[in-house]
């Protein structure tokens, strides 16, 4: 059970876990479970039933106000990523967004629409049988995390840039088009040849000077004819 003490309510979700199941798509594994948000309208029943239901098979995972809207956010993603039934005209996600609560913390943060249906071997349980109604199926994976590293992240979007550039240079370097090398745009009047090569062209310096990291690499002097 994902818990915040901080607002008041001992539970902010409970996940049972069905069974562990291969993603052979993303080449990983996921956990197939049920979640029920603990709000403030079925806490007292969800949660003096689960001494009951479960004995001591319930762990606790304290989280932090940060975490627990990261988990709002993501819950909703996790039943997305399994669910067999349709959303309806009245779906929570069209009139009061998706998630559906963020900041208080008293709510569910999915739509009712998957309540309660295809809810694996969970529905077998006969103990669970009072828990159902509240349920939304969920598959649960790893994280795969992106770097947030800004210079690698400038640095991969220059080179993915510098490519495109070069390509565009090679281009229009056997082309008979008028156009910068570096911004494509036309010669304003006219374009100033590179003194080296005499085939590449450019509507400023400017444009010469940030284009010379890729144009250096293949610019040799022209041969006399």
């Amino acid at each position: 059970m994902l818990c915040n003490p901080s607002h008041g309510i001992r539970g902010q979700a409970l996940i049972i876990v069905n069974e562990v199941r291969i993603d052979l798509c993303a080449h990983t594994v996921v956990l197939d479970a049920c979640v029920i948000p603990v709000t403030k309208e079925n806490n007292n029943g969800i949660t003096s039933l689960l001494p009951e239901l479960f004995s001591d098979d319930i762990t606790e995972i304290i989280t932090s106000d940060d975490e627990t809207r990261a988990w709002r956010r993501l819950i909703p993603v996790l039943a997305e990523r399994c669910r067999t039934w349709q959303h309806s005209d009245t779906c929570e996600y069209l009139t009061k967004g998706n998630p559906i609560d963020l900041d208080t913390f008293i709510s569910s943060p999915l739509c009712g629409c998957g309540r309660g249906k295809d809810l694996g071997s969970f529905a077998t349980v006969p103990e669970s049988a009072i828990l159902r109604k509240d349920a939304t199926r969920v598959a649960i994976g790893p994280l795969f995390g992106f770097s947030s590293n800004t210079a690698a992240v400038k640095e991969m979007m220059d080179t993915v840039r510098d490519n495109i550039l070069r390509s565009r240079s090679a281009s229009d370097s056997s082309s008979s088009v008028e156009e910068c090398a570096q911004c494509a745009v036309p010669g304003k009047p006219s374009l100033q040849v590179c003194s080296v090569c005499k085939k590449v062209k450019y509507c400023s310096g400017g444009c010469q000077k940030r284009h010379w990291k890729i144009h250096k690499l293949y610019c040799r002097p022209a041969t006399a004819t």
